[in-house]
């Protein structure tokens, strides 16, 4: 017989199972040169504002780097905040870690202390 925390482990173990498939999925899609991470140009400018009134957010400023799903911007952040944009119909939450790892390379180590110690102070709720 399944009680509560039973069947909070399993519900958790699909949602880890869920997010591996798409993560292991993503990364493929990587590999084959289907996804493509990159920084945006001016002609992306068009695109990246779509992609914010998508994701119901304000266009990102500075340094930005994209990822291209078939020719297609699907998510995209800025290097000096970490803030993301995201097309909310497409599962993009791999897709989006993959940018947060390419964003930490282009980052130098001092400024990303700086940015990770000023995310913990902020309240979340405020935020």
């Amino acid at each position: 017989m399944l009680n509560y925390s039973s069947l909070n482990r399993a519900l958790a173990a699909e949602r880890e199972r869920a997010l591996s498939e798409k993560a292991r999925d993503a990364w493929q899609r990587r590999q084959r040169g289907d996804l493509n991470v990159r920084d945006a140009s001016d002609a992306d400018q068009p695109a990246l504002l779509q992609l914010a009134r998508l994701d119901s957010s304000r266009p990102l400023a500075g340094s930005v780097i994209v990822a291209e799903d078939n020719g297609e911007i699907v998510a995209a952040m800025a290097v000096a905040d970490g803030t993301t944009i995201a097309n909310p119909f497409r599962a993009t939450a791999a897709i989006v870690a993959m940018l947060r790892l390419r964003a930490e390379q282009l980052d130098p180590p001092s400024r990303r202390k700086r940015i990770s110690r000023r995310r913990l102070r902020t309240n979340p709720s405020t935020a």
